[in-house]
Parts: structure tokens; C-alpha cells; sequence
């Protein structure tokens, strides 16, 4: 830990301050997935620069029924700042576990229960079973506490909450199964300059080109979504919300994130500019696309959104033009 830029074991609840660009509140979506976001706030507690490892988000796609559930490329973690991520195997108590690494200067990341979370208040604290991933950083077991990252935020659970995550009821039972564990192994952590961080990470999109897509996905989209549609109106409003997280969150947040990436690698290179500016586009029609089927569930009435996505399909192939040509010549 000595080697941290950041302290962020000694981060409290009080003093947590969300990535003031990628995670305000003026964005169109705040939060991406859970993963995405728990890494984001880890690397910037470490006073890191988060928006370097996003290249990820070129290769965002459309998976037939949801858009890709996009995560920073552990190779990119590693690469841009020495944060390791290796999958913690769960044999002994889980707090056991969570104590050892916690001391080792490691972070689990943890599948835990919304259901036990109070940063979900409102949400899914204490009224839906939800599987999320938290970050933890502090451990007291005679106290009953923890302090852990989750999503934007930074938060405190305690007492049944602490046992709700980490002693659940289930575990008492045969065939119990564990959560799935990482540790963010912070030893070898290095502090870059932006130079450093832009050539590494200009060396990273052009891997993550490789992944994208070879033909136009918002077409594909389009041809879905008419289906898409009536599961929402079959389902009503429970479907509409979880589809809108696994569908036009992960589109529209992929692009937020990549047109922030983008705009940081550009450094005056009109291509990247002009790409960056096609993805927050794409990010605001997502938006509006929540509404469009907020509607579509509140009325049971398929909406015609054929000039939206004529738009998407139009600022996908512009920015795949411009990111080609822009790394053609980087």
C-alpha cells in the first residue's frame, strides 16, 4: 500500500468525491453497469485518470437481445496504471477471505445482494434480490462493518446488511454455491503522466478495433426492436426497466464513456473529435429512446421509431469512418 498514489484504505463515506466527469449528474446516464463503474471510481480513489482505460467501449454491440455489458479490459488495467485483477477462489468464510486480502493491500470485488446494500435505498435495498458487484476496502468483523464502492458511489453497510453480504442464511446450507470473487491486486500501482497513459491507451482502441463490429448494429437493433417492443408490453413495466439497463443503458453509457475517451485521446485530431462528437450523439438518442419505450409500456402501443434509428445507424457508420481513418494515421 505504501506504493499507492492514493491511500484509498483510508477513504471514508464523508470524503468520497464521484468522478467529476464521467459519473455527474448532467450526463445522460450516470451510472453504466456496476462493474464499469466500481473500476472507474477504484482507479480514480487512487488518484488515477479513469477515462484512459476506456477504449473499451468502441467495440460496444448489439447481442441480439441486450447491447454488450462493456467492462475496462483487465490487460488495459494493468497496462495503463499496475492494478492486476485475478479471480479470489472462495474456500474458506468469506470474511475470513475479505479480511486477508483487505490487509494484503488487495480489493475484492465481490457478487453481492442489492437487497443488503444502502446506497440501492429506493431502489433494491431491502425489496429486490439483485446480483451486483461491490468493491470492499475496509473491514471491521467486531464491529459489523464495511466500506465499499458500488456503482458512483462510495458507501457504508453495517450490522444485518454485513451479515446479509458476507454470512447470507444460504451459506448455513448443503450445496450452498459462493459468489464470485476478483481482488484488484494494487501492489504494483504506477502513477503515469498523460503522454504515458494517451500511447498506451492509443495502443489499446486499436486492439479494441479488431472487436468491432464489421457491420452497421444499430440496423440489426432496429430490425429487433419491433419484438423487443411487445415483450415490454407483455411484460409491462418490470421488463421495461430491466431491458432498458441491458439494452439502452449499455448502449447509450458505452458511447458517453467512449465520447469522453475519445475527446481525451484526440489531442486537435479532427477524426477523433468528429467521432467522439457522433458517440454522445448516440448517447442522447439512447435516452431518448428510454422515454420513447417508457411510453410504448405505459400505453401497450408498438411506437414507430424508424427516424431514430435511421439516426443511430447514420452516426455509427460516421464515427466508424472517422475512428478507422483517425487510427490509420496515429
Amino acid at each position: 500500500m505504501n506504493h499507492l498514489p492514493t491511500n484509498i484504505f483510508a477513504l471514508t463515506p464523508e470524503q468520497f468525491q464521484a468522478h467529476a466527469l464521467l459519473h455527474n449528474f448532467e450526463q445522460n446516464f450516470r451510472e453504466t453497469n456496476c462493474y464499469s463503474d466500481l473500476v472507474i471510481e477504484i482507479v480514480n480513489g487512487l488518484g488515477l485518470n479513469p477515462i484512459a482505460c476506456l477504449g473499451y467501449t468502441v467495440a460496444a454491440d448489439f447481442e441480439g437481445d441486450q447491447w454488450t455489458f462493456g467492462k475496462p479490459s483487465h490487460h488495459d488495467l494493468e497496462a495503463l496504471y499496475g492494478i492486476r485483477i485475478e479471480e479470489l477462489s472462495l474456500y474458506r468464510p468469506l470474511i475470513d477471505q475479505i479480511v486477508t486480502q483487505v490487509q494484503r493491500g488487495s480489493i475484492p470485488l465481490l457478487e453481492a445482494d442489492a437487497f443488503h446494500l444502502p446506497d440501492t435505498a429506493g431502489i433494491d435495498y431491502r425489496s429486490n434480490h439483485v446480483k451486483t458487484t461491490i468493491g470492499i476496502t475496509t473491514i471491521d468483523v467486531e464491529k459489523k462493518y464495511i466500506h465499499y464502492f458500488h456503482n458512483a458511489t462510495f458507501a457504508k453497510l453495517e450490522g444485518e446488511d454485513f451479515d446479509g453480504v458476507l454470512k447470507p442464511l444460504a451459506s448455513q446450507h448443503k450445496g450452498y454455491l459462493p459468489p464470485y470473487c476478483e481482488m484488484a491486486k494494487l501492489d504494483n500501482v504506477k502513477l503515469r503522466s498523460e503522454a504515458e497513459l494517451r500511447t498506451i491507451a492509443l495502443e489499446s482502441v486499436k486492439f479494441h478495433m479488431r472487436k468491432r463490429p464489421t457491420s452497421n448494429p444499430m440496423q440489426k437493433y432496429a430490425d429487433a426492436m419491433a419484438a423487443h417492443q411487445q415483450a415490454i408490453i407483455d411484460g409491462g413495466l418490470p421488463i421495461y426497466h430491466s431491458y432498458t439497463f441491458v439494452a439502452l443503458r449499455q448502449l447509450g453509457s458505452a458511447h458517453q464513456l467512449g465520447s469522453h475517451f475519445l475527446q481525451w485521446l484526440a489531442e486537435g485530431n479532427v477524426d477523433l473529435i468528429a467521432a467522439a462528437e457522433a458517440f454522445e450523439q448516440v448517447s442522447t438518442l439512447a435516452k431518448t429512446l428510454v422515454l420513447k419505450l417508457a411510453r410504448v409500456a405505459n400505453s401497450g402501443k408498438i411506437a414507430d421509431l424508424t427516424g431514430v434509428f435511421a439516426e443511430l445507424s447514420a452516426l455509427w457508420v460516421k464515427a466508424d469512418q472517422h475512428l478507422r481513418t483517425a487510427l490509420q494515421s496515429l
